[in-house]
């Protein structure tokens, strides 16, 4: 398989960011019209679905562990308060290290 290039994962993770936050937003806008009473529409399948083609290039490590889902979910996409501590593509260069490590000793 080939390498995902930086410009698709960083596409792919702001992709999957922007619609999060437009689920939310979206969301509260409607829950103002009718009172808390709508729950907002669930895109958890498109987005999982999404984290689990970039787990074909960067897989979960042997605890299970994904660092695209610790950055996108735990990390809140790198942020801490509204400032971006980890860009998407410091995240690539971290996962590229693990993808490249392998073959360094072929």
């Amino acid at each position: 398989m080939s390498v995902l290039s930086l410009e698709k994962f960083v596409a792919t993770i702001e992709a999957i960011q922007g619609q999060i936050f437009l689920d939310k937003h979206n969301a509260e806008l409607i829950n103002e019209v009718f009172n808390g009473s709508f729950s907002g529409y669930d895109n958890t399948a498109i987005i999982k679905s999404n984290i689990s083609l970039l787990q074909e290039w960067f897989p979960k490590d042997g605890n299970g562990h994904c660092e695209i889902e610790h950055y996108c979910f735990e990390l809140n996409f790198g942020r801490i308060s509204e400032d971006i501590i980890i860009t998407p593509e410091n995240l690539y260069d971290r996962l590229m290290l693990d993808v490249v490590k392998p073959f360094a000793h072929a």
